[in-house]
């Protein structure tokens, strides 16, 4: 078991700064656990975090998380095109150090900066392998196609010896 708590900014004694989002509790049953957190995900796509954050605000009562989840429907942080280009250039300068690149994007926590690196970073492996399949296609065809004319060059002659 274990306690969930989020913290704001990057404070050494983060713990002054936390929010408790959940507590174990012998109140709720893992079963009927379990069962919430698939609701929860299913109606309103809250992640696991989210849906044991809205039960703990409402003291385990599951009826009435329940009947609140429209309510708290968690949003997606949005990202800028100005908030793309700073983390491509802040990655640029410090690499996965993400205390630095919050220093350039200080509205975003470091959770929503390495969720939005590994979407950068899966966006960026994929047009890269389109770019390379590209290239390949741009050589495939200029080699074809020198072949093609060093065959007509010889067409109709003897190879020299």
């Amino acid at each position: 078991m274990f306690t969930l708590l989020a913290s704001e900014g990057s404070s050494t004694d983060h713990r002054s700064k936390a929010i408790l989002l959940w507590k174990p509790t012998d109140v709720v049953q893992d079963d009927a656990l379990e069962e919430f957190l698939k609701i929860a995900y299913d109606r309103c796509n809250y992640s696991n975090e989210q849906a044991l954050g809205l039960l703990f605000m409402f003291q385990y009562d599951m009826t009435k998380a329940l009947s609140e989840l429209q309510n708290y429907v968690p949003f997606e942080e949005e990202w800028t095109k100005k908030d793309k280009v700073l983390f491509e250039q802040a990655y640029q300068k410090h690499g996965k150090v993400f205390h630095r690149i919050r220093a350039m994007l200080p509205e975003k926590t470091i959770g929503s900066l390495v969720k939005y690196y590994y979407q950068w970073k899966k966006e960026h492996s994929r047009l890269s392998m389109m770019d390379k399949k590209a290239q390949k296609r741009k050589i495939w065809y200029h080699t074809s196609n020198d072949a093609a004319s060093k065959n007509e060059q010889w067409k109709g002659k003897r190879l020299p010896k």
